[in-house]
């Protein structure tokens, strides 16, 4: 809406220029307007992708685990801040891979994924500052502090 009442004020302006100057300088105030106007115009449910296909917009990231887009919050095993934790708003999801080896994060307060690991079985994954330990559901730890803990 905005851009078409831009539109008709550069049209009009223009009108009252001396014919001489020809259409460029009113191409040229359009160009200008249009470039500017885009980015007020909201975007559709949809629309915006991330550099994996992702729709981001309908609750889409990307798993490394699993390989695809997907929602964390359907396809996630969803652990609540504890005490400890700096956010506490944001929920943690886990996604499991299909040996239960790795364990990928997502965590509020980042954009890309975090992939824990494990030795063993009944042993918990590792990486950096995080672990994740099987107990009572799963606690996550980060430099050994309980910050998020959940089923």
């Amino acid at each position: 809406m905005y851009k078409y009442i831009i539109i008709v004020i550069a049209f009009i302006v223009s009108c009252g220029e001396s014919k001489r100057s020809g259409p460029e300088p009113v191409r040229q105030l359009i160009d200008s307007v249009t470039s500017e106007t885009d980015s007020l115009i909201p975007q559709k449910t949809g629309e915006d992708t991330d550099d994996q296909g992702c729709k981001s917009s309908a609750g889409y990231q990307w798993s490394v685990i699993k390989n695809n887009c997907i929602r964390i919050f359907e396809e996630g095993v969803k652990l609540n801040p504890l005490g400890a934790a700096e956010n506490k708003t944001a929920a943690v999801y886990i996604i499991f891979s299909k040996d239960n080896s790795k364990v990928e994060l997502f965590l509020p307060s980042e954009k890309a994924s975090v992939i824990l690991e494990r030795k063993a079985e009944g042993q918990s994954w590792h990486k950096d500052i995080w672990e994740l330990i099987p107990w009572k559901g799963y606690v996550l730890k980060k430099n050994d502090i309980p910050v998020y803990g959940g089923m």
